[in-house]
């Protein structure tokens, strides 16, 4: 049991600790809006996380790279969602309020939970991750798919969790904590610098995009020799 579970917190800190866009968008709310938007994010992208959790521990990983349009629509939607991000980081934010109401503290929240989400979710790497670090540990741990399948799961899902959010919770902790020895008008301009890097990843995921679309276009050509016609029909994710 215990080894279940340590082998699950080392697979969500080799998951959460790269920098990436869910690190940097968390950052930046951490110095613009606290704790809990920052750790907000955190959540968003244990939802996705938990979904690509499933698609690993269950066997069903091959159905992306055997459809290499799936792959192609998830670069194209984190690229416009990482501009989506960057544009506002550098164009809305001239000065940072830090007296939210109620209202717009709970919006901020629900805001930082989707975006952490969308990001993960749209993440081709995040995913790919998963299937060779994540299939790894658990061959390593024996998983296999038994009638007690779920006893096995739920011990390395919760090492997961627990580190991803744990990772979460403590740079949402130094990030909230940071930003009263720095002024509003610096935090204006890391948040620009914060949508700089987003705008990076965005170059970065589209660019991914194209190079999908040009391997997918001979690669899907083979496949349609092999693939049933009524694959065709069936939703892509």
């Amino acid at each position: 049991m215990w080894r279940l579970v340590v082998s699950g917190f080392v697979l969500g800190l080799s998951i959460a600790i790269p920098l990436g866009p869910v690190s940097i968008q968390q950052i930046r709310l951490g110095l613009v809006s606290g704790f809990w938007p920052a750790f907000s994010v955190s959540f968003g992208a244990v939802t996705g996380d938990t979904i690509y959790f499933a698609l690993v521990a269950f066997g069903l990983a091959p159905v992306i790279f055997r459809y290499p349009v799936i792959k192609s629509m998830l670069w194209l939607a984190g690229t416009l969602f990482l501009i989506q991000l960057g544009l506002r980081s550098i164009r809305q934010v001239k000065t940072i309020d830090f007296n939210l109401t109620a209202d717009q503290s709970t919006n901020s929240r629900r805001a930082a939970y989707f975006s952490g989400f969308y990001l993960q979710i749209t993440n081709p790497m995040g995913f790919v991750l998963w299937s060779s670090v994540g299939t790894a540990v658990f061959a390593s741990v024996g998983l296999t798919m038994q009638a007690d399948l779920w006893l096995q799961v739920l011990p390395v899902y919760s090492g997961v969790i627990a580190a991803i959010l744990g990772w979460g919770c403590m740079l949402s902790v130094l990030t909230s904590w940071g930003r009263r020895f720095i002024s509003p008008e610096i935090l204006v301009r890391i948040n620009r610098v914060c949508g700089l890097i987003l705008f990076g990843f965005a170059a970065y995921f589209g660019w991914q995009f194209i190079n999908s679309i040009f391997a997918g276009g001979v690669s899907g050509l083979n496949n349609s020799l092999i693939i049933p016609v009524y694959c065709a029909n069936q939703p892509l994710v």
